[in-house]
């Protein structure tokens, strides 16, 4: 395990956890999570797992964006354009230092951004497989990309999350490519905030899907 920095766009530093397996390196995982739900947050830190233990290495990104005024001004469309070119471009200095047969994004809330923002439109990345825990559906654009994209996708949301909503997700459902997982009376972190012992369970059942999905 190693942590580094990269500098953005705007000469900013980013930082980033790079966990490695021993023995060969074939597929790599970049794990962009929320705002405010980091790494060390449940699903992030048992994905991590689940990932490794197949052999994956992972790339753990920490955004910097919530402690930078010059951000925080912005409107969200500018907001979502900087943490997407930022994303890219440490993507792509990554892969040129050390290449990956296969490549999977993993994005939580905000961390769908820059894959469905960016990722998921770039013919370098049309093989790639996409987790989206929790994409921000309620944004049209975010929305339209995921009916357009064609890639190999397992999305996870709550029904009882904000960004939730019924009409898209039939929609989204129709598309083969595209596994959906819709956890019955989950919130925006996929739990249920009264039911402690369901929420475990319901976290079970994610990495399950999760691991099921990079395995096939």
């Amino acid at each position: 395990m190693q942590t580094a920095q990269w500098i953005g766009i705007k000469g900013h530093p980013i930082t980033y956890t790079f966990i490695q397996n021993q023995g060969d390196k074939h597929s790599l995982c970049f794990m962009f999570p929320g705002r405010g739900y980091t790494n060390h947050h449940p699903l992030l830190y048992f994905a991590t797992k689940i990932l490794l233990q197949a052999q994956i290495d992972v790339i753990q990104v920490q955004y910097p964006y919530h402690q930078m005024a010059e951000f925080q001004s912005l409107d969200l469309e500018k907001q979502h354009e900087w943490l997407s070119q930022d994303m890219n471009g440490l993507v792509q200095t990554i892969l040129d230092q050390h290449p990956y047969e296969e490549i999977i994004f993993l994005g939580k809330s905000l961390g769908t951004v820059p894959i469905l923002h960016t990722h998921s439109k770039l013919n370098s990345y049309e093989t790639a497989k996409y987790i989206l825990l929790t994409p921000l559906i309620h944004l049209e654009p975010l929305y339209q990309q995921m009916l357009q994209m064609e890639q190999k996708t397992l999305c996870v949301i709550g029904d009882k999350d904000p960004v939730y909503d019924l009409t898209k997700m039939n929609a989204i459902r129709t598309k083969p490519n595209i596994q959906v997982l819709v956890i019955e009376n989950g919130d925006h972190s996929l739990e249920i905030p009264t039911d402690i012992k369901q929420s475990i369970l319901i976290l079970k059942q994610i990495m399950n899907q999760i691991q099921l999905f990079i395995e096939d």
